[in-house]
């Protein structure tokens, strides 16, 4: 096999590269709103950006650092989600934490 990389894959990372580091600014800035709405309803708040499978990535850091686990649930109905699983169900039946599942 030769050392050559073809210069789509070059471009294609990275429009990859793009495309995450906009993704990861998008979040933060959603993380921030609502970390600042919290904050003005006296509560406070620890937000962290994951990326990964959404759903090991909240099981081990709940296990870690959560006391509760707020999420929302897209809603995808029960033939969905007996082919796919769900994220939150998931969550909701593995988590060792409180889990506040919002529709």
């Amino acid at each position: 096999m030769s050392g050559i990389v073809p210069i789509r894959h070059i471009q294609s990372q990275k429009l990859l590269d793009q495309l995450l580091q906009a993704y990861k600014k998008e979040g933060q800035d959603i993380l921030s709103k609502c970390s600042e709405i919290a904050k003005q309803k006296g509560l406070t708040v620890n937000t962290i950006l994951l990326q990964g499978n959404p759903v090991s990535k909240i099981l081990d850091f709940s296990k870690k650092k959560c006391d509760t686990i707020i999420m929302g649930s897209r809603g995808m109905g029960k033939f969905k989600e007996l082919i796919l699983g769900s994220v939150s169900s998931k969550i909701v039946h593995h988590s060792l934490c409180s889990i506040m599942l919002i529709k």
